[in-house]
């Protein structure tokens, strides 16, 4: 073989390993692009529903201020009762 035959000969087969090589790039870069493109559509609907809880808390707690005497008497009450049974149930504790 000629010198100027193995040299077009290399140059041939570099020419179709780069084309190759070009078109895996192009390839693996469109899914590169889906996959983005989908992870965004993902974080979107998570803001979005982030929003909607942030609304929930901030009725919620809106709901709380308003009926919070309420709810704070009740804990009262509650705390109250534990209390009493708690001291009775020590009181029994120490007897036996």
């Amino acid at each position: 073989m000629s010198e100027f035959f193995k040299m077009n000969l290399f140059f041939v087969i570099a020419t179709i390993g780069f084309v190759v090589l070009a078109l895996l790039v192009c390839i693996a870069l469109w899914y590169v692009i889906q996959i983005l493109r989908t992870i965004s559509r993902v974080a979107n609907s998570v803001e979005e529903e982030a929003q909607i809880l942030k609304e929930d808390f901030n009725e919620a707690r809106a709901s709380i201020r308003r009926q919070g005497r309420g709810f704070l008497s009740g804990l009262s009450v509650f705390g109250k009762f534990a209390n009493k049974t708690g001291k009775r149930l020590m009181k029994k504790k120490h007897s036996s």
